[in-house]
């Protein structure tokens, strides 16, 4: 049996998968920031989609949302599986969000009284087959990775569907802003349009096309007439260079660490800093026996649990203001 099976039956499943699927993720984003951050990802995109187009996607992020789910879906196995569960997320975070926590809590709390003693059962039996078959297929797709032993078909589907311009704005923009910066790039996209240098330096850095946007590229055309240079040299540094500085491995596993508590709070389970340390730990020796420990963490939990508050804080703040506009 591996760690992370010991890990995951511990904890309640929705917590369970979402913690897996992020920390077992570590790795990926580490290679994908720094090839990216190198220059060595392949921008397709620049073939297969005008620069117009390209910002379009900047306006639909409802129909990004659901392009995405529908393509998880349609590649089957894990994929699904995880899109479903982000649906699911997403439902209860808007709910939530709609009715506070407290009148959420009593409207579930009542709906669930009010139903029958079959449906009930049947309500919970859904529940528990979804969740176990999407535990199970992560626990199949980290075994896979163990044993080298990839599922072909599921990476060429994969790759079929890198070669669709709303795939690859998923994979460099949007998923890019949010581990990175903690913000939607929606966000950043808005507070950039209105001036703000903070928000146009870092789109910039990693979608160079932003420039052809018709409001930031006004910006940038009056900033080279202006005795005040600052708007300038933001703008021409962000376009002339990528983001910085490069991200160690270390980064990326205290950022994912900062959402599994994050999240894991959101769901109602406050999944504790020896807890999350105790995951990756036992990814860590899953993926080699001779490892007790992940060593890409603090050595006391102190530290850690200060790296993961610090990450967390930074979650929090990407609502809100004090960065500087033209």
């Amino acid at each position: 049996m591996l760690e992370i099976e010991k890990w995951v039956k511990s904890k309640p499943p929705l917590i369970a998968i979402m913690a897996l699927q992020f920390a077992s993720s570590a790795e990926d984003f580490h290679y994908f920031l720094n090839a990216y951050h190198e220059g060595n990802y392949l921008d397709r995109s620049e073939i297969i989609i005008t620069p117009e187009e390209w910002i379009k996607f900047y306006f639909s992020s409802r129909y990004l949302k659901e392009y995405l789910t529908g393509t998880f879906k349609k590649l089957g196995g894990l994929a699904s599986l995880g899109a479903e569960y982000y649906e699911m997320l997403n439902t209860i975070k808007k709910e939530r969000a709609k009715y506070g926590h407290k009148i959420f809590n009593e409207k579930l709390k009542n709906e669930w009284v009010n139903l029958t003693i079959e449906n009930k059962t049947e309500v919970i039996s859904e529940i528990k087959a979804f969740t176990q078959d999407l535990i199970k297929s992560n626990l199949d797709d980290i075994q896979s990775e163990i044993d080298d032993e990839p599922d072909s078909q599921l990476q060429s589907e994969l790759k079929n569907a890198l070669n669709n311009p709303e795939m690859i704005f998923f994979i460099r923009v949007m998923s890019v802003c949010w581990f990175l910066y903690g913000e939607t790039h929606t966000k950043l996209f808005w507070k950039a349009r209105k001036g703000n240098l903070d928000s146009l330096d870092k789109l910039l850095r990693i979608d160079k096309r932003l420039i052809y946007d018709h409001k930031i590229k006004d910006i940038y055309i009056k900033s080279e007439n202006s005795t005040n240079k600052a708007v300038f040299n933001t703008i021409n540094n962000a376009l002339q260079n990528r983001y910085k500085p490069k991200i160690t491995l270390r980064k990326v596993k205290d950022k994912i660490a900062g959402m599994i508590s994050s999240f894991s709070e959101l769901l109602g389970y406050r999944l504790t800093i020896p807890e999350i340390q105790n995951l990756f730990d036992s990814i860590a020796h899953d993926f080699d026996k001779s490892k007790l420990i992940d060593e890409d963490l603090p050595e006391s939990i102190e530290s850690y649990s200060k790296a993961i508050q610090r990450e967390k804080k930074l979650i929090k703040s990407r609502h809100g203001t004090g960065h500087k506009n033209i």
